[in-house]
């Protein structure tokens, strides 16, 4: 029974052809290429072929520029937001989120570059990069017909974010272009499919051509689609280049297509397989024509050769038979294959005459004769779906018509009475007879290993993965529908991408139940100093209970003598994670903060005092306005606390912004000539820009951040908490004279980083 999704697809292909003289088409919807792409990535890591983490300064339009912090590419996804059957290069849209950096944003301050903004991002909330990306075809080789390329080093229209972040807006993508096309071979080019070239197979790939297909209309989610393969096969020709009608050959399954359909045409399946065994059968003298039918499905017309078919041996205490049929292909004998009522048949009427056939007979007159037997027959037999094992099967024919006659042969010495001794034994040897007839379709329609070799081996992927048969349909084409998943003898390990805090464990199991003997660890994907949690024998993983850092990528592998498979867990330190942690604006602007949390429900923004006039605006699910005052107050600054809260969890995070009502006096700049201990940094205030204010006039204040009481000794030296829980210090520095007050105040990213002074795109960072 065919599932309702796969009704309407069933319907199509009943009614002609939908391969347009192709071979075969592979249609992989947007769901298994991102399986593929997980697997890969997946697989990536342990051949040490993934993305080192990125970090550099970025110019902006804006602003003075942005610094991305040891940030990694992860969570990759394809788009096929601009699929186009038209295309000899189609393409697709890639985005990767940036998880496990932290983002900086600069501004030019009284003569020297400050840091205004700090993001940092965890696998709950990070950047989303995409590019799009050309589907490259590789030519043909000796071992493959065809392979689809990824190639990150040709990507272009790089673009950033899914949200109205201003700061993501206006990112310079440049830096991004270049460190993806200087990317090695093994980095920058993803081999998404190939197409092997199976040797001495019955089904022989010859060429490939891609191309991607929007989903039909209404699309259920942006940017779905198929990628599609069209194989020309060797002896076949190429078939037509496809147009805005071509079929849509993907099943809808829970409301969006899933899954991968293989079709594999019907004169492939008569032509090709049916005659390849024809030609095995008989020596390779068989011979035959295609002929079309009215529905555009063919028929097998055999015009030449003969089957020189095995030995049958019939013997009973009467008499004794030894007979090597000869089964004649050619007009007269009526024999054609064909697929009806949905199997694949091979149809044979008309007279067969047995020439080899001898019978010695044992009796008290020791009679002998050598005959020749004429069989008229009428024979169907062939192959069927198997729904329960998803394959080919051969189809036995129920009660064949065959009349049998005998005649003595006058080539050799008998006896008269021959046929009249034998007679009593003929209904019990014609029904042996009828019986091996049965068995001739059988025996020489062998196309179940073939089908199976191109089904599970001729598609290989870069991932270890393989097409799983879930429906096997023969309307005319064979239409097989399949999914991506792990190959016979392999396996993957479930969940492969899973998201967890601190201390909670997980359970991981094979897509193989009842392994044994596994192999388990756990390892950092990327250089950090924290604890990568721990692997039980049986995988049960545990996360660690501290990370120094916002985030941690740690991969998980299970390995047996032949196989290994990985999965990937996100640690998150927080349960809510809100950007920008801190930024600082003018009075009067108006800024964007977006928060994302662990658990489903809903989250509620407040602020933890409204003293300063700034407000919130409720925006879309996880994103908030702020709203500074535009009034001219004292003092000339104002901190406010954001608190974001899950209604469901009960936790809260917060968020921090400073406005400016007015310009200050005073700056402070780090001094980075001084040779300190890591985590002190020399901070200097300047009047004015240029000024230098004594420390001993200078008092210091922590506005937001780690830290508190005094931060800042008499020398200017400050010294960085031992224990981070935001990231970030807010410093305030104030110089008091009689009737006057000077403040100047500096954002500070933690751990510290040396910042050089300069606006330069090659501005670089490293840590103090």
């Amino acid at each position: 029974m065919t599932s309702p999704s796969t009704s309407r697809l069933l319907d199509l292909m009943g009614t002609g052809p939908q391969t347009r003289g192709w071979g075969a088409i592979l249609a992989f919807s947007r769901h298994d290429l991102d399986r593929l792409l997980e697997q890969s990535q997946l697989a990536r890591y342990g051949r040490a072929l993934h993305l080192a983490p990125f970090e550099g300064f970025i110019g902006d339009r804006q602003i003075a520029g942005q610094y991305f912090d040891a940030c990694t590419f992860g969570a990759a996804h394809v788009s096929l937001e601009g699929a186009d059957l038209q295309q000899d290069a189609p393409g697709l849209r890639l985005s990767m989120q940036l998880t496990g950096g932290r983002q900086l944003t600069l501004e030019q301050v009284q003569g020297h570059l400050e840091v205004t903004g700090l993001w940092l991002f965890d696998a709950l909330h990070g950047l989303q990069l995409s590019l799009e990306l050309a589907l490259h075809n590789a030519p043909p080789d000796a071992n493959r017909a065809g392979q689809v390329l990824l190639d990150l080093r040709e990507g272009g229209a790089f673009k950033f974010g899914f949200s109205g972040l201003p700061q993501e807006r206006f990112i310079d993508t440049e830096p991004f272009d270049r460190l993806f096309k200087s990317l090695s071979d093994a980095q920058g080019s993803l081999p998404l499919v190939t197409i092997s070239q199976a040797v001495g197979q019955v089904i022989e790939p010859a060429s490939v051509s891609i191309r991607t297909q929007p989903a039909p209309q209404p699309q259920v989610h942006e940017g779905d689609g198929a990628l599609l393969l069209l194989v020309a096969m060797h002896g076949q020709p190429e078939g037509e280049p496809p147009g805005a009608d071509f079929p849509w050959l993907l099943a809808d399954a829970a409301g969006a297509p899933r899954g991968t359909s293989l079709v594999l045409s019907n004169r492939l399946l008569i032509d090709t397989l049916v005659g390849a065994q024809w030609l095995a059968a008989t020596n390779g003298q068989a011979r035959w024509q295609v002929l079309n039918q009215a529905s555009g499905f063919v028929r097998l017309q055999p015009t030449a050769g003969y089957f020189m078919l095995r030995p049958v041996f019939y013997h009973d205490p009467v008499e004794t038979m030894w007979a090597t049929p000869v089964v004649y292909l050619d007009a007269g004998a009526q024999a054609w294959a064909e697929v009806s009522e949905e199997q694949l048949c091979f149809e044979l009427i008309g007279n067969v005459t047995q020439a080899d056939t001898s019978l010695n007979l044992k009796s008290n007159q020791r009679l002998y004769a050598a005959l020749i037997a004429d069989w008229h027959l009428r024979l169907r037999s062939g192959l069927a779906v198997d729904p329960v094992q998803r394959t080919l099967e051969p189809v036995y024919p129920a009660a064949p018509q065959v009349e049998l006659t005998w005649q003595l042969d006058p080539c050799h010495p008998h006896d008269p009475q021959a046929l009249q001794a034998v007679a009593p034994s003929a209904a019990d040897r014609d029904e042996r007879l009828r019986e091996f007839l049965a068995s001739i379709c059988t025996q020489t329609l062998t196309v179940g290993p073939a089908l199976e070799r191109f089904i599970g081996q001729v598609p290989a992927f870069d991932a270890p993965a393989a097409l799983l048969a879930q429906e096997v349909l023969l309307p005319g084409d064979l239409l097989i529908r399949a999914q991506v998943g792990p190959p016979r003898a392999c396996f993957w390990l479930d969940p492969p991408q899973s998201l967890l805090g601190l201390g909670e464990s997980l359970q991981l199991r094979t897509t193989t139940p009842g392994l044994s003997g596994l192999n388990w660890t756990a390892h950092n994907l990327f250089d950090s100093r924290d604890a990568c949690g721990s692997i039980s024998p049986d995988g049960l993983y545990t996360a660690p209970d501290h990370l120094e850092g916002s985030g941690l990528s740690v991969c998980v592998t299970a390995q047996t003598d032949g196989h290994s498979a990985s999965a990937l867990i996100q640690l998150v330190a927080n349960t809510i994670t809100i950007n920008p942690v801190v930024q600082i604006v003018q009075r009067g602007q108006r800024c964007l903060l977006a928060a994302a949390a662990t658990t489903p429900g809903p989250l509620t923004w407040s602020l933890a005092d409204d003293r300063t006039g700034g407000r919130l605006i409720p925006g879309p699910e996880g994103v908030c306005a702020y709203q500074a005052s535009d009034r001219y107050q004292l003092p000339e600054y104002g901190v406010d606390q954001i608190i974001v809260r899950d209604e469901l969890s009960g936790h809260s995070q917060s968020a921090w912004v400073m406005t400016l009502f007015a310009s200050m006096t005073h700056s402070i700049v780090p001094d980075y000539t001084f040779q300190l201990a890591p985590g002190q940094l020399k901070l200097q205030v300047l009047h004015g820009g240029n000024s230098l204010v004594p420390s001993h006039q200078l008092s210091w204040q922590v506005l937001a951040g780690d830290g508190e009481g005094v931060v800042v000794d008499a020398d200017g030296i400050y010294t960085q908490p031992p224990v981070l829980r935001h990231n970030f210090v807010l410093l305030l520095a104030t110089q008091r004279q009689p009737g006057r007050v000077f403040n100047g105040c500096l954002l500070l990213p933690l751990p510290l980083l040396n910042q050089q002074q300069t606006s330069s795109p090659g501005l670089r960072f490293k840590a103090v």
